[in-house]
């Protein structure tokens, strides 16, 4: 498996571990081997991500409602940088995850978040 494979693979993963820990991907762009993300993660957070593939780097920037400033962070494409930022955008405690469950109520069929263990 080359490089190029291996860390799309590993970004597809971290995409999926996100959102199963609560963050709701509202924008998703690709173009010239940079994958362009955005999210709202908890406390109304909201995350741009932007994943270059080929320089091997993550540039993120961080905002929300009512702030003046953006802070701007980047880090090394890899494992370890990805769990960290899937971590610090929605914190859950080891073997959770926050998943989407719809049930049905009387009047109305409601998303419900419910805290699943054992994932």
């Amino acid at each position: 498996m080359s490089n190029s494979v291996a860390l799309k693979t590993l970004v597809a993963n971290w995409l999926t571990d996100v959102q199963r820990r609560g963050a709701d991907l509202y924008a998703e762009n690709r173009g010239n081997g940079v994958l362009y993300l955005s999210f709202q993660g908890k406390d109304q957070l909201r995350y741009s991500v932007q994943i270059d593939f080929d320089v091997h780097e993550i540039t993120v920037q961080i905002n929300r409602p009512g702030w003046n400033s953006v802070k701007r962070e980047a880090f090394v494409l890899n494992a370890e940088s990805l769990r960290l930022l899937a971590k610090r955008m929605c914190p859950v405690q080891e073997g959770q995850a926050v998943v989407p469950v719809y049930r049905t109520t009387l009047d109305s069929l409601s998303r419900v978040p419910t805290i699943a263990t054992g994932l």
